[in-house]
C-alpha cells in the first residue's frame, strides 16, 4: 500500500473516475458488509460518497493498493462521513462506469497514531 499523489499520472484516470462516480449514486454498488456497516452508524449511501468527493478534492490522505484479486483499491483513511473518521476503501474498473465501496467502517485501529482502548 502506498500513498496516492494526486498529481501522478499513474492516478490521473482512477481519481477523475471516483470524483465522477461519486455524484452519481446510480453508478456505485456498496458491498453488503460496507452497507451493513453504514447503516450501523444510521448513515446513507449518499453521505458515504458525498464524503468521498470532498475527501478526493481536497486531495486528503489516499493510499493505492493492487487487491489479491488484482483489482485496484483506494483506501481514504479517515474519510469524514458526517461526525465518523471511516475507513473507506474503493474500487474503481479501467473498463466500466462503476465504482464499489467495499469498505466503509470505524477503523479496527487508532487513526493517526491514536491507540484503541477497548
Amino acid at each position: 500500500m502506498h500513498v496516492v499523489d494526486f498529481c501522478a499520472a499513474e492516478h490521473a484516470n482512477a481519481i477523475a473516475k471516483i470524483l465522477a462516480l461519486a455524484q452519481r449514486p446510480h453508478c456505485c454498488i456498496v458491498t453488503k458488509r460496507a452497507m451493513e456497516d453504514i447503516v450501523k452508524l444510521a448513515l446513507t449511501k449518499a453521505a458515504v460518497l458525498e464524503a468521498v468527493y470532498d475527501h478526493v478534492t481536497a486531495q486528503k490522505l489516499t493510499h493505492f493498493q493492487m487487491q489479491e484479486s488484482g483489482w485496484p483499491a483506494y483506501i481514504l483513511l479517515p474519510c469524514l462521513v458526517d461526525c465518523y473518521e471511516l475507513y473507506v476503501k474503493l474500487q474503481v474498473g479501467d473498463d466500466d462506469d462503476l465504482m464499489v465501496i467495499v469498505s466503509a467502517h470505524q477503523p479496527d485501529f487508532g487513526v493517526r497514531g491514536k491507540k484503541s482502548h477497548a
